[in-house]
């Protein structure tokens, strides 16, 4: 992310040191968060049949570098504003011709060889369940007709059929709808033509997603006596009321994994990465230790679960339990974990535990006195640039690929 060559044999610190001057940058790196919501994950309320537009505009511009880096972020906010007041930067009369130019084109039906791309089947969809009644007056928006597939086809069963068709109680589902209309429409199609394993799914989904705990446990179950899959004893396993109950639930569920066939149905490859990683990271959070060194030897065997990103954190905390820290090193410090976020910060722990048991093994089993443990922190960093850093506070950065820990965490 910082676009630069790390490694660069001129820099020999075993972290990113930003005083090092032989780095090279090798690329530019913006992250922009933008639109009406306050920032990414944020959500804005529309009221239903109602409207929200804005428009936006970027433009590069050569800014102060002392005013845009400083550490007072109003120098950084005012610098930008002067530039958008001024000559060189936002010209407000063109700004709000655009904005009548679009908030205009918003009520224009596209010609259909003008669109580009279809999008995600979801609005068709919810058309379809309305009797075609389209979402979006005047054509302006039109959703196409969603294709039947692995995403859509249980729910276009339901309305077209009144129910599922064999060959998708064969499939495992991958989309779970959860409003009313939907659950209206199961609950009719249970009581017509009977209810199946995934109507018993479906309907346990929306309780659990709603808080109704009890019902929906009640609903899995149904569902297993019809057929035992995945999800069910996966949703089971994540309210279960003990540890114990939660691991046999999980262990059912990858056990139900493995018997599904990829070759015929579809969802398998999708189904058995969410699972194991989420196991895996279950496991580890529990210090169930035995039982993740179980999975992990099941995992091994599939390449494309063994290297995903909880899953290799959890080979790494297993190693570290297992003091076989060279093992942990080398996943720490060779991964990229480009999922992680912030939590890299339970990375860099494992890092500077196993960093710790490496600088003990070649003091002959010895544990660090004080004084050796505050030299093995300055020798890699792990304070950064703090001065307030006492011994037994975590590490603030860590190698390379992990970097420094987001604030707060």
């Amino acid at each position: 992310m910082s676009a630069s060559d790390y490694e660069n044999k001129n820099c020999p610190h075993p972290y990113y040191d930003p005083w090092c001057t032989d780095y090279e940058h090798e690329g530019d790196y913006t992250e922009l968060q933008v639109g009406p919501a306050p920032t990414q994950m944020h959500t804005f309320p529309i009221p239903a049949n109602g409207v929200y537009e804005w428009s936006e505009f970027f433009k590069g511009f050569h800014g102060d570098p002392k005013r845009i880096h400083s550490s007072n972020y109003t120098d950084a906010v005012s610098s930008v504003n002067e530039w958008i007041n001024s000559t060189d930067g936002l010209n407000p009369i063109k700004f709000a011709e655009m904005d009548v130019f679009f908030t205009d084109l918003a009520k224009v039906a596209p010609k259909q060889e003008d669109v580009l791309s279809q999008g995600m089947p979801w609005g068709g969809l919810r058309e379809k369940l309305m009797g075609g009644t389209p979402l979006v007056p005047h054509g302006a928006c039109p959703f196409a007709t969603p294709d039947y597939n692995v995403e859509t086809r249980q729910w276009i069963d339901l309305i077209m059929n009144g129910t599922f068709t064999n060959d998708t109680l064969m499939l495992t589902p991958v989309n779970f709808e959860v409003d009313v209309m939907w659950v209206e429409l199961l609950e009719k199609s249970m009581t017509t033509f009977g209810a199946t394993w995934l109507h018993h799914l479906l309907i346990g989904t929306y309780q659990l997603e709603t808080g109704n705990v009890n019902d929906a446990r009640i609903s899995f179950l149904a569902s297993i006596s019809l057929l035992p899959s995945v999800h069910a004893y996966r949703n089971l396993a994540i309210f279960a009321p003990t540890v114990e109950k939660a691991i046999k639930l999980y262990q059912l569920a990858w056990s139900e994994y493995l018997l599904l066939d990829s070759s015929t149905d579809p969802s398998a490859i999708n189904v058995g990465k969410d699972l194991s990683g989420e196991f895996a990271a279950w496991l580890m959070l529990n210090k169930r230790w035995d039982e993740l060194e179980q999975l992990l030897d099941d995992i091994q065997e599939i390449p494309l679960y063994f290297s995903r990103d909880r899953v290799l954190h959890s080979r790494a905390a297993l190693a570290v339990q297992r003091g076989n820290y060279s093992a942990s090193l080398l996943i720490l410090t060779s991964e990229c974990f480009p999922t992680y976020a912030s939590e890299r910060a339970a990375l860099i722990d494992l890092w500077w535990e196993s960093k710790v048991m490496e600088a003990v093994d070649q003091n002959k089993g010895i544990p660090l006195t004080k004084l050796e443990t505050i030299h093995l922190r300055r020798k890699l960093g792990c304070d950064g640039d703090t001065t307030s850093s006492r011994l037994l506070d975590k590490c603030t950065r860590g190698p390379p690929n992990l970097g420094l820990r987001y604030a707060g965490f």
